[in-house]
């Protein structure tokens, strides 16, 4: 409790806020684009790919849905955060 108390007077959390949310939607948006884009290119050596290469492939897929998913989650959850300890 000490800690949000501490934060919540420190002058740097708002302008810290501030920065994050003007650069949420452009950094989400670089992510979903990035995301596509090679889940595109796995598609395509999924297609042209024997079973080997197929399997890799949706393989790859996966992990890239993954870590797509954490980041939008890692900055949704550090927004949270940084707004309750603006409180």
């Amino acid at each position: 409790m000490n800690f949000l108390i501490m934060a919540s007077s420190n002058p740097f959390v708002p302008k810290i806020t501030a920065i994050l949310n003007d650069i949420k939607g452009w950094f989400l948006a670089l992510v979903a684009v990035v995301t596509v884009v090679v889940i595109l290119i796995h598609a395509f050596k999924y297609f042209q790919g024997d079973g080997s290469e197929k399997a890799e492939a949706m393989s790859n897929i996966k992990k890239t849905v993954y870590m797509g998913g954490g980041v939008f989650f890692l900055i949704w959850f550090a927004t949270y955060v940084v707004d309750k300890m603006k409180v």
